[in-house]
């Protein structure tokens, strides 16, 4: 039986345009171009199995992943609801300008048990913005849609950055729009970032700011750099492990402009809230780093070890209570804390003759973000551009050094922190629940990738 022309145009013309999107003549050219594609894909044929998989085995859904993505694109006309960020922010920004603001920590934390976990640097935000737009969920998320598009701008700025200096330059010269397309893409499919933006969290201007710290970075901006830590350092105070890191990397013009802005939004925070909430915010660290959180997103040291202790509900949100303090999750917490922000530390120690690089910088955010004893599935949105840093050196730099064995463990931590793996909650009442902390796993696996490809930009010029 012939097949009649118009269906044979159907069925080639969608093979016809994929083959033209990743046929280069340059190899350097076409297996990046491959791997981004293999990138867009990954997350989305794992997420759907997942979802279809805990579906038939009775799971408790957490959305399906091509679903969200589309539903993504509605946000950029009519902005979520959902308010996981802004909430408790505009509840603390109410109260702490009320008469008893002092007590803010005090009363909605500690008495009446609202999660507001934020720094009261991160009011300033909320501060700012009112006297520009309405202070409401809606009106945050459209917010929130702006900063997603700036953060797919800068990915794909800073992709273009450094493959425009390596072996693949024939992608940045040949097609721009579509190597554009392809990167850009990947935000709709990485799971943290997208999540963020479906909940209405404050992370994906971190994200953004992570993104835009790197391509500065890369156009060697190293006081802007440090501003847009700084920045994120208001909202995430963990990211402020990145000036003492400068400083042994003997990094002045980062971490002068990290620390002024640092200093400028303390000195501004304490002007309009006082003292007393900011030494406050200082009992709610220590609280949060002896108790964490079980809940399955909680992707940290402190989430594998209570849930492996069967210590706190891990299935379900509790907007109002903590797991109990128990030493045999707070010591391993606490230890491998230490031991990850070690490592960058380790490595500016041994580098000192060296300048460091973009993955210098990448292991700094990553380990920092990884040591917090709650590390949520949306703060991974940061390693976004951390992938994209080690896939555009490992295929289009020829100095970077990988084997396969590099490129598997590449692929395998794509795949575990990009993807919506719910069908692992099936184990969660099961010592296998180690596997509920899959993205925090996939998390160490880009780690030593990182690690492994490491390599100094250039040796210090002698003086």
């Amino acid at each position: 039986m012939k097949t009649s022309p118009a269906v044979a145009l159907a069925v080639s013309a969608p093979a016809r345009g994929l083959s033209r999107l990743v046929a280069w003549p340059d190899r350097h050219a076409a297996a990046l171009a491959r791997a981004l594609l293999l990138m867009l894909g990954l997350p989305l044929v794992l997420g759907v199995a997942a979802w279809l998989g805990n579906l038939a085995l009775g799971g408790i859904s957490t959305g399906n992943p091509v679903v969200t993505a589309l539903a993504a694109l509605v946000r950029f006309v009519s902005p979520s609801t959902r308010s996981d960020s802004w909430a408790p922010m505009i509840r603390a920004f109410d109260f702490i300008r009320g008469p008893h603001g002092d007590t803010l920590y005090a009363t909605l934390f500690f008495d009446l048990h609202e999660k507001f976990q934020y720094p009261p640097t991160s009011l300033l935000w909320i501060d700012g913005l009112r006297h520009l737009i309405r202070i409401d969920t809606t009106t945050l998320n459209w917010v929130n849609a702006g900063v997603f598009l700036l953060n797919i701008a800068g990915s794909i700025l800073l992709c273009r950055e450094i493959v425009r200096r390596g072996a693949a330059s024939a992608l940045v010269e040949q097609a721009p729009v579509r190597l554009a397309v392809l990167v850009g893409a990947l935000c709709f499919v990485f799971w943290p970032v997208i999540y963020g933006f479906t909940i209405g969290q404050i992370q994906l201007w971190i994200d953004c700011l992570f993104t835009g710290a790197l391509l500065l970075w890369s156009k060697d901006r190293k006081i802007a750099a440090g501003i847009a830590i700084g920045l994120a350092c208001t909202i995430k105070p963990q990211l402020g492990l990145l000036l003492p890191w400068a400083l042994l990397w003997r990094e002045q013009r980062f971490a002068s402009g990290l620390a002024a802005t640092i200093a400028a939004a303390l000195m501004v925070s304490v002007a309009r809230y006082g003292l007393a909430s900011h030494i406050h915010y200082l009992d709610v660290l220590s609280y949060l780093s002896r108790h964490g959180e079980s809940f399955r997103a909680n992707q940290s040291v402190n989430g594998l070890m209570n849930r492996l202790l069967s210590n706190g509900d891990n299935l379900h949100w509790h907007a109002d209570d903590f797991p109990p303090f128990l030493a045999a999750v707070y010591w391993p917490t606490l230890l491998s804390g230490l031991l990850l922000a070690a490592i960058p530390f380790t490595l500016a120690l041994l580098g000192r003759r060296h300048r460091p690089g973009l993955i210098d910088l990448s292991i700094g955010g990553l380990c920092f973000t990884m040591a917090s004893p709650i590390a949520w599935e949306q703060h991974y949105g940061i390693v976004l551009p951390i992938y994209i840093v080690a896939v555009c050196m490992i295929l289009s730099q020829r100095s970077v050094p990988h084997s396969r064995i590099v490129v598997g463990m590449l692929i395998t931590s794509w795949c575990l922190v990009g993807s919506n793996l719910q069908i692992l909650n099936l184990f969660s009442t099961t010592w296998l629940n180690v596997l509920q902390s899959y993205v925090f796993i996939g998390a160490l696996l880009l780690l030593g990738v990182l690690v492994s490809i490491s390599r100094p930009a250039a040796p210090r010029a002698a003086r």
